[in-house]
């Protein structure tokens, strides 16, 4: 699990890093520490997806059924993001631009959306665990 936790993680902060030394070849500045909480809303949402899809891998035989499942659904809400009247209803509304504003407007998280993330990860988890132990002789 934390491999693959790190390996989707890793890869977020990496990049953000690199931001405000790429805006300075444009002549702009952005402070980092905004980047570096909206890196942080934007990986809570994928540990969410992330761990469910761990999970799933715990408790069927097909992991083939359980990408192609999760792929649907990710595709799916972001069909949902993309419309204007039911974009409210994606889970991608929890990291995108707007949350993001509002954490360089803030600087601090929204605990409302962050909190919740970061539990389902948690249970996510858990139940990972039971249904793995459960599993295992």
């Amino acid at each position: 699990f934390v491999q693959g936790a790190l390996a989707v993680v890793v890869p977020v902060f990496a990049t953000t890093l690199t931001i405000p030394a790429l805006v300075e070849h444009i002549g702009t500045h952005i402070e980092l520490a905004p980047l570096l909480l909206s890196a942080t809303q934007e990986c809570a949402l994928l540990l969410a997806i992330y761990s469910l899809t761990f999970f799933l891998s715990t408790v069927a035989r097909a992991p083939l059924g359980i990408a192609f499942a999760v792929l649907c659904f990710t595709i799916f809400q972001f069909a949902v993001y993309l419309v204007e009247r039911l974009t409210h209803w994606s889970v991608f509304r929890l990291a995108d631009v707007e949350r993001f504003l509002d954490i360089e407007r803030t600087h601090s998280l929204d605990w409302r959306r962050f909190a919740p993330l970061v539990a389902l990860t948690l249970i996510f988890y858990v139940a990972a665990l039971i249904s793995f132990e459960r599993r295992t002789p």
